[in-house]
């Protein structure tokens, strides 16, 4: 059965590629461009990029997000990085609503990993107050690092 690329979001494309063996991380480089949806190519780091559409996460470019990825554990870790899941669990609902504490532990120890892989985390404000994931590889100029107790 064929897989038609066309109809998938960048995440699912994304995954397919990775699954399929077709992006391979040790044969990428700064240099490596990217097609963007509207048909601009952008090389790494130039633009925000966002796995999904949700827009709750950030990355510099698809490597990032590909690295970061081997940090999570479990299907809320990887929406944090999917940009699905929204940092301050506003999201959850029903059952999950009472167990916001172990989420937001999970959360932090996801985001130690990804810092340990060597990965710049950060948040930063966007349309209306909400925070957005920012995980890059270099530092951003455009980012003002917070660090949060807590």
């Amino acid at each position: 059965m064929a897989t038609d690329t066309r109809k998938m979001t960048r995440l699912e494309r994304l995954r397919w590629a990775m699954r399929r063996g077709e992006l391979h991380l040790s044969r990428m480089s700064d240099e490596t461009l990217w097609t963007a949806e509207d048909g601009r190519e952008l090389r790494c780091g130039t633009a925000p990029w966002s796995p999904s559409d949700d827009g709750w996460a950030e990355y510099d470019c698809p490597r990032t997000y590909a690295l970061a990825s081997e940090a999570a554990r479990g299907s809320y870790q990887q929406g944090l990085l999917d940009g699905t899941e929204n940092l301050s669990g506003s999201l959850l609902r029903g059952r999950a609503l009472q167990y916001k504490a172990r989420y937001h532990a999970s959360q932090r120890r996801l985001l130690e990993r990804v810092a340990e892989l060597g990965l710049i985390v950060d948040e930063r404000r966007g349309e209306h107050g909400r925070r957005v994931l920012v995980i890059t590889r270099r530092a951003d100029p455009r980012i003002t690092l917070r660090v949060e107790e807590g």
